[in-house]
């Protein structure tokens, strides 16, 4: 790899404005963004550092740091490409121009420091030190490094002028009145001028390409306003059109970073990656663009980028975003559909939704048929917690059919919630929807979703400052209160979190005011002021609230769930096929071995701790064994099926006893030494080696599994939720057709998935393509640990 060329110097101001730089800001840069804010906050910290003791030489005051310019330089020349800098280096002038304004002593000497002179000795032409971008290069000159140009700006009208003019305007408003106010007396602005001069530093960091130059500033950067990966990726677009559309297509490009603003314009340019990618994002989001988007591409003109690609998808996003799609028809059906897929709580489910309102814009029947499939999809997913790399599985399949033209409305298509997705889903509206998930969103969201369906008038829910849910059976009643009285403490357990029993309330809770008797509550929590939830209004309506009550609303609120989502219950299933095993109570190592016994006490200080769980989920059992938190002891408990008999097994892998000799150092070595890619295949080689017939759930635990996990994975029949957190982790299920495997295991930079992987760094880690060559892989590495020890 080659060496980058970097130079690197602290530089005094009176240097940096100096013939041995001319800075440019090259067009792809954001406007000129700093406010009065951050310049009043330049302005006081330099005027803390220069203190305020005016007989101290300036030769003796500690000198002040004002942070990294990066540029692209050639060492030879003064022209210099600013990569960061923009800000300090336009307000550093601006502050220049202003105590020009503002001095009566040499104040001409300062112009030399705001533009460069043309000298023929020195062989320099007149030109500005710093050259703001197209836009703003004129107006910048005119009115601030020209000589007279501050005396002119009271006469713009700030309607008339850019966002970044008014900055400029603005800031230099701002300090002609505080350093007038603040150092009225010529000598202290004298002293300021020659503390900036000779006692400030920038460090400037300067390589003749721009990736170097880019990488430098990531590293640097800490301060002002980030270059953002579009910031970049305009370098890349922009920089390729001729110099006559040039500005152009800059305005264009800036005219639509403003409508969808900075946050969502950079957003947009990931969905894209993913419509090109549909995959997951292996490395940066500035690479894969790069590598999917542009690469692609290429043999087009970067007109046809900005005017095919990024406009019509940024105009769908901003339709998305901002619930503003306009047809003649059903326009108010699609964005209240845009409103509730806001609302699921992550940004997966964007790129497919932007893809296909981009390609059928103009048809809006399709666009109603397909978002009500597609908000009903990103609801069950949501209901089931699908995990993120699942949802991306399935959104992708969805951009796949879309750009084929494929059928949406197949029984088999991604878009369609499968048979067993929809029984699942009515399981999870039967069941706890209120501690079923970790964060109240998704409970909210299907409550939000009922009331809309049963009021007249669906309120606009985004102007509440605050919804919350409230149990109309408190969860905490008074011992002598008519709840007890009403409920039985079987009862309380069965309906307390039941869809029956929930309500809305544009308020916060109150504990207290929670455990009122019926009748009170309603008068005096539930309806103040006035409640505009149809869902509440229901309930205040009622009498009393009886268990009998309770289950009546609440099937009835599921099935209206059910007519919304047109979700359909199997009558297939038979929810007593499965008896329930006898509950596990280990004690220690009393099922185990006396070898093993001998080996674990050995080598670990304290018993490995047996935890299981048992849970009833549309009446099939699970049962489950994690392992002890340390890397490379495995163990397993499986649910087995003999005749009509039930039982719980454990198995250890063979080749394990061996390489936990503890008279040997072998485990050690093997521990201090292994890759990634030996403990990936020792997982695959392990758990592939637990299959065996009958076994109904076999779900091997890993680091940093703790109940909490193990009990949602439970939840969800042949699925596993895997997290940021996890190491491998493989379930099994048995199905008609066999035994399927679903397999992901943690990578430090990434996941793989069914023995193949997918990660940001796929050198770190072997792409096993089958079993046996992991195999032949391990047994190579093992025989080599093995004969080292």
């Amino acid at each position: 790899m080659a060496a980058i060329e970097i130079s690197g110097a602290g530089y005094p101001i009176k240097k940096v404005l100096s013939d041995d730089f001319i800075f440019n800001i090259p067009n792809y840069q954001r406007p000129y963004a700093w406010t009065i804010e951050q310049t009043e906050q330049l302005l006081t910290d330099l005027i803390d550092a220069l203190g305020d003791k005016s007989t101290t030489d300036i030769e003796k005051i500690s000198p002040y740091f004002l942070g990294n310019i990066v540029l692209i330089k050639q060492s030879d020349k003064p022209d210099s490409e600013v990569i960061d800098g923009q800000q300090r280096l336009t307000t550093l002038t601006i502050l220049f121009a202003v105590l020009r304004e503002l001095l009566k002593t040499d104040a001409d000497s300062l112009s030399t420091y705001i533009c460069q002179p043309s000298s023929i000795f020195a062989g320099t032409d007149a030109r500005p030190r710093l050259n703001l971008r197209e836009r703003d290069r004129e107006f910048f000159y005119k009115y601030i490094q020209h000589s007279d140009g501050l005396k002119q700006l009271n006469q713009i009208n700030l309607n008339t002028v850019s966002d970044s003019q008014r900055n400029i305007i603005e800031n230099s408003h701002f300090l002609l009145n505080k350093i007038a106010q603040d150092l009225p007396e010529e000598s202290q602005k004298v002293r300021l001028t020659q503390f900036i001069l000779q006692h400030c530093y920038l460090v400037i960091v300067h390589t003749p390409d721009f990736d170097s130059a880019y990488k430098i500033f990531s590293v640097l950067n800490d301060r002002g306003l980030d270059l953002s990966i579009t910031d970049i990726l305009k370098a890349d677009i922009i920089g390729k059109i001729s110099k006559d559309e040039e500005e152009k297509y800059t305005r264009k490009w800036e005219n639509i970073e403003e409508q969808l603003g900075r946050n969502n314009f950079i957003e947009l340019f990931s969905h894209i990656r993913m419509i090109y990618a549909q995959k997951k994002l292996e490395s940066s989001v500035l690479k894969s663009f790069r590598d999917y988007v542009l690469l692609k591409e290429s043999n087009k003109d970067s007109r046809h980028i900005i005017n095919n690609v990024i406009e019509p998808y940024a105009q769908a996003l901003d339709n998305l975003k901002n619930y503003n799609y306009a047809s003649d028809i059903h326009s108010s059906e699609i964005n209240q559909l845009f409103r509730w897929l806001e609302r699921t709580g992550n940004s997966d489910w964007i790129p497919p939704a932007i893809l296909y309102l981009t390609k059928y814009r103009h048809e809006p029947e399709k666009l109603l048929e397909f978002f009500t499939s597609f908000e009903r999809l990103a609801a069950g997913l949501t209901i089931l917690k699908y995990n993120i790399d699942k949802r991306l599985k399935r959104y992708t399949d969805i951009i796949k059919l879309i750009i084929s033209d494929g059928d949406l409305s197949s029984l088999d298509s991604p878009l369609q919630l499968s048979v067993k997705e929809q029984q699942e889903i009515c399981d999870r509206l039967n069941g706890d929807i209120y501690n079923t998930y970790k964060t109240k969103n998704i409970s909210l969201y299907i409550l939000l979703r009922l009331d809309s369906s049963i009021s007249d008038n669906p309120p606009n829910y985004d102007t509440y400052k605050k919804i919350s849910i409230e149990h109309v059976l408190p969860q905490n009643p008074k011992p002598d209160s008519e709840w007890n009285k009403w409920f039985s403490k079987e009862e309380k357990a069965k309906y307390l979190h039941c869809l029956g029993n929930l309500v809305l309330l544009s308020r916060n809770k109150n504990s207290a005011a929670s455990n009122y008797d019926f009748k009170i509550k309603k008068e005096e929590y539930f309806n103040i002021p006035v409640t505009t939830f149809a869902l509440t209004t229901k309930v205040i309506e009622t009498q009393e609230w009886t268990p009998a009550i309770v289950q009546a609303r609440h099937k009835d609120l599921v099935e209206q769930l059910k007519k919304i989502w047109q979700l359909k219950e199997s009558e297939t299933i038979n929810k007593n096929i499965l008896p329930d095993p006898e509950p596990y109570a280990p004690d220690g190592f009393a099922h185990m071995s006396p070898e093993i016994v001998k080996l674990c006490q050995s080598i670990y200080p304290e018993p490995i701790k047996l935890i299981h769980w048992q849970k009833n989920d549309y009446q099939e059992q699970f049962s489950i064994l994690l392992r002890e938190c340390r890397r490379g002891w495995y163990f397993q408990m499986l649910l087995t099926q003999n005749k009509d008999k039930w039982s719980s097994e454990y198995r250890l892998l063979p080749c394990f006893l061996s390489l936990l000799n503890y008279k040997e150092t072998t485990w050690t070595k093997l521990t201090k030494l292994a890759k990634p890619e030996d403990w990936y295949a020792l997982d695959e080689i392990f758990l592939n080696a637990m299959i065996f017939p009958n076994t109904i759930i076999t779900l091997a635990g890993s680091d940093l599994i703790g109940e909490e996990v193990a009990d949602a994975a439970l939840e969800k029949f042949g699925f596993y939720v895997a997290n940021e957190e996890m190491l491998p982790v493989l379930l099994f299920q048995n199905s008609n057709l066999g035994i399927d495997l679903i397999s992901y295991f943690r990578h430090p930079d990434g996941f793989a998935k069914e023995n193949r992987v997918s990660d940001r760094n796929t050198d770190e880690c072997e792409v096993y393509e089958s079993l046996i060559e992991a195999q032949q892989r391990l047994d190579q590495k093992l025989s080599y640990y093995i004969n080292e020890s």
